[in-house]
């Protein structure tokens, strides 16, 4: 439409808010920049955001005032000239990260950068819990774990959960293997723990999805897939550098691909789901061990593999098999560039991975091969890590932001 006026048209956002906007993203640069990759000088920080050697100069004096940086002097490398101070993140600022699985749960804290100040487990019976059981139970944990870690600031709360999370609502919408439903975890824990920043809720393997994806096997790949077994099995996509969430952010649930349409009843009410052919209890019934005796049985049939027990050995061939069969339709459906193994694919990945690629040669498409499967390298941290992470996304995402409002 013709403009009669001949002026430019208005523009939808005031300058204002424009500026502000850009303000708050060249800070998250940052703060990201220096969380992901460690202490780094201005000019590397200009190299990691692309933004100018003025604009890196206001960023740090904004964060330092914030609390969230401080500049400190490097050690001399050798070389003639002034070393540059090196840009790092406060020793106070932290989050609290909560994991809740069938057989324990568990709390940490990670300082901001990662690094990892105190954590706590705590063991479970393999039999449902009641969530008023579970709720006292992490706040007990957390609090001693964030006395552990001397107190320091948290600025967020990250929790992982064996089921299907609605994120949005930080809602636990359905967890067969903990015999919930529609819990609202969130606000629970919200009323359980004070002073720890706002509360998200996810699943547990797609935290640890972004924990591999971030800072373990699958940090170098674009489009990764995270897959982990033990009382169940889950996973996590990683798509061009990002979660796959879905609609509802369910999307991830592969234990649950079937597989076997007349194989054995499952948890979520279904049959021949994938889990029942590769979780923990089918290995250990193959291999003539207790199923109900765990990552105990688990450790007893590595050490029978080890020593060549035909049995033992069956057992993680046909379970092999099994994890062969889904991971080959994963790939077909993803084409990612690594699939990492956790949990006890990871404790077992050596007596697995031969019958796994048997089953990629025959069953993956010839242009679809070549991805990589490797073990976790975060193992038993991946969830926290990931929770942790979620954590501190709101932080990065606006640092003054965030610091505002836990200061008020």
């Amino acid at each position: 439409m013709p403009n009669p006026t001949n002026q430019a048209p208005a523009d939808p956002a005031p300058r204002s808010m424009r500026s502000a906007s850009v303000r708050t993203a060249n800070l998250s640069q940052v703060l990201s920049a220096l969380h992901f990759h460690g202490p780094l000088t201005r000019s590397d920080l200009c190299a990691y955001t692309g933004l100018t050697r003025s604009s890196v100069a206001v960023q740090v004096s904004e964060l330092t005032d914030a609390g969230l940086v401080f500049e400190q002097a490097p050690q001399s490398d050798g070389r003639p000239g002034r070393p540059s101070p090196l840009v790092t993140f406060s020793t106070d600022i932290a989050a609290l990260a909560i994991e809740v699985e069938v057989d324990s749960i568990a709390a940490a804290v990670f300082r901001l950068g990662g690094e990892s100040l105190a954590e706590r487990r705590l063991a479970r019976t393999r039999s449902q819990v009641r969530v008023e059981d579970a709720i006292a139970d992490i706040g007990t944990l957390a609090r001693d774990v964030l006395a552990d870690a001397g107190s320091p600031t948290i600025i967020g709360t990250g929790v992982g959960v064996v089921g299907l999370v609605e994120e949005a609502e930080n809602t636990v919408t359905m967890a067969p293997n903990l015999g919930w439903d529609n819990v609202p975890l969130g606000q629970l824990l919200a009323n359980e723990i004070k002073d720890c920043g706002e509360i998200r809720v996810g699943n547990e393997a797609n935290l640890s999805a972004r924990a591999e994806s971030t800072r373990g096997a699958g940090r170098d790949a674009n489009d990764m897939i995270y897959l982990s077994g033990e009382v169940g099995v889950g996973g996590g996509v990683i798509s061009n550098g990002r979660p796959l969430t879905g609609r509802s952010g369910f999307a991830g649930e592969i234990g649950h691909l079937t597989v076997n349409p007349d194989g054995r009843n499952c948890g979520c009410g279904s049959i021949g789901c994938w889990e029942t052919e590769i979780g923990i209890r089918a290995l250990l019934e193959r291999a003539g061990l207790n199923p109900d005796d765990g990552a105990d049985a688990a450790d007893t049939l590595w050490d029978h593999a080890d020593r060549g027990e035909e049995q033992a050995r069956d057992a993680l061939a046909t379970t092999g098999r099994w994890l062969g069969i889904g991971v080959s339709t994963l790939i077909n459906i993803f084409n990612p560039d690594v699939i990492v193994l956790g949990g006890m694919y990871r404790t077992g990945y050596a007596h697995l991975i031969d019958a796994v690629r048997a089953e990629l040669e025959t069953r993956v498409l010839p242009p679809l091969r070549g991805a990589a499967i490797v073990p976790s390298i975060l193992g038993d941290s991946a969830i926290l890590i990931g929770a942790a992470e979620m954590a501190f996304e709101h932080a990065l995402a606006d640092p003054i932001g965030t610091m505002s409002s836990i200061r008020t």
